[in-house]
């Protein structure tokens, strides 16, 4: 799902990363302050997990390739505030050091893979414990969030990517920077997010919550407000 440098065009890039400053801004503040020890061990073996899990990479017919994104997990167990913080420093990380996605288009990568996520995972796992009377993290509610997270994320990056040739093209319709349109963007994305990668995303994240809950009591862990 990292969008590299080049398919995007400068006003979009310009406009993602408008986007993300001010939830950088607040939420880092929000991170400071209730950040502790114990918490920032916990956090930081978060920020890897999500690191590493994004580092593989499946291919998907069509020249592309998807992966899990693990901030699903981050939002449940820390929120989403933590979760947006903790991503994007693993995708600057990968961004900057392996190439892993581009540096102008770190604004639209965030957006789809720590923005969207973290707030659809947090809110539909919020949802389902109230129509199942569940007031603790569930596996099932958990796979269920974490599935609809990463799918909402990639259908963010099908229509950034679709929209680039309808409004960034030459005089003659040449597209400028990425060259298919809605048409192809969003079944060659959302289809194996919803077939493959989604399922992925959820069984990881249902089973991390199912042996934290029933392992040293983590799921207990408060952040500080």
């Amino acid at each position: 799902m990292h969008i590299p440098d080049g398919f995007l065009s400068p006003i979009t890039c310009i406009t993602c990363y408008a986007a993300i400053i001010p939830f950088w801004i607040i939420f880092s503040k929000k991170v400071q302050k209730g950040m502790n020890t114990q918490l920032m061990s916990y956090a930081a073996l978060g920020a890897s997990f999500s690191f590493l899990i994004m580092m593989i990479n499946i291919p998907i017919p069509g020249g592309t390739c998807g992966h899990a994104t693990g901030t699903a997990l981050l939002s449940l167990l820390f929120g989403p505030e933590y979760a947006f913080i903790l991503v994007s420093l693993a995708l600057a990380i990968q961004a900057l050091i392996f190439g892993d996605g581009g540096i102008t288009t770190y604004g639209a990568n965030v957006i789809s893979m720590a923005l969207i996520p973290s707030y659809i995972a947090h809110y539909l796992n919020y949802i389902l414990g109230k129509l199942r009377n569940n007031t603790t993290l569930c596996p099932i509610n958990s796979a269920i969030s974490a599935y609809f997270a990463i799918v909402s994320g990639a259908l963010f990056t099908s229509v950034i990517l679709g929209v680039q040739p309808y409004f960034f093209h030459s005089a003659t319709g040449l597209p400028m920077f990425f060259p298919y349109g809605l048409n192809v963007t969003i079944p060659a994305m959302l289809i194996p997010h919803i077939l493959v990668f989604g399922s992925i995303e959820g069984v990881i994240t249902s089973l991390v919550i199912k042996y934290l809950a029933t392992s040293n009591n983590l799921l207990n862990l408060q952040v500080d407000e």
